[in-house]
């Protein structure tokens, strides 16, 4: 039996939003809820309706009152990244820093052929300012993904990408099932329906095999163990299949991601906040 471990409200495009739920397949009952804050007021309203930042504040603070786990996330780009301050002031006014059922990260958002890791279109000079501030840090922690290849300072191979490749699946609102966000609507990706029944295709299999040693071309690659493979919605729009590697992620991480790491005002922000 599937049952809703986790609900995620998102948004595929500027101009409609979305419903959708991000299960994993045991049996255990809702316990995470996934909201989106695009920034403040204005900035979020903009991206979504007119009064959109108060139902969504009102709407959180119920989830906190009724016990549930609140990750409240905002995707970062630069139109809002010089915003992120006054909206953690937000978060610290609201008392919702002080919640242990609540946590604020920073997400990339995710263009054709981005990566994970972070927008790209952001400077590294962008970058860094995020991490020299205090507030930012201290109330988002880092970047979700930019350092998820050190967790604690440990690193831990990536055999695989992301979850889409082995443990997330979308229900959309349409009766389709995606393992991966970025990838919602896009047919041809689909891994399967749930309405009017259950039923997986091929799709399913070919995420949940995809890691680097079924990845012809990872198998000799150095940084292999680093990137999983890379993004398979990045593979499927450049090679038209979900079983190439995606290089172009790896480019992007060695070229930001390492200078950042050489940085050491990036090593003090990042340590700091460990």
């Amino acid at each position: 039996m599937i049952t809703v471990r986790t609900i995620k409200v998102a948004s595929v495009s500027h101009n409609n939003n979305v419903i959708v739920i991000w299960v994993n397949i045991i049996p255990e009952p809702i316990k995470i809820i996934f909201k989106f804050f695009a920034g403040p007021k204005e900035i979020h309203d903009a991206y979504r309706y007119d009064g959109a930042f108060e139902r969504t504040t009102s709407n959180i603070e119920k989830a906190i009152d009724a016990g549930f786990r609140v990750d409240l996330r905002t995707n970062v780009n630069k139109e809002n990244y010089k915003c992120l301050e006054e909206l953690a002031k937000f978060y610290i006014e609201k008392g919702w820093t002080n919640k242990e059922n609540v946590r604020f990260y920073l997400a990339p958002v995710r263009e054709k052929f981005g990566p994970c890791y972070f927008n790209p279109n952001l400077s590294y000079d962008e970058i860094l300012s995020l991490f020299k501030s205090e507030l930012i840090t201290k109330t988002f922690g880092v970047f979700n993904g930019l350092f998820v290849k050190f967790y604690e300072g440990i690193w831990i191979p990536q055999f695989y990408n992301c979850p889409a490749h082995y443990r997330q699946i979308f229900y959309d609102p349409y009766g389709d099932l995606y393992t991966c966000m970025s990838a919602l609507r896009t047919k041809e990706l689909r891994i399967g329906k749930y309405y009017p029944s259950l039923e997986l295709n091929e799709n399913f299999q070919l995420y949940r095999k995809r890691n680097i040693f079924n990845i012809e071309k990872c198998r000799t690659c150095e940084f292999a163990l680093l990137c999983g493979g890379g993004c398979s919605y990045n593979a499927f729009l450049r090679a038209g299949n979900l079983t190439n590697p995606d290089c172009y992620s790896m480019e992007i991480l060695k070229e930001k991601f390492f200078n950042l790491f050489q940085d050491r005002n990036v090593l003090y922000y990042y340590f700091r906040v460990k």
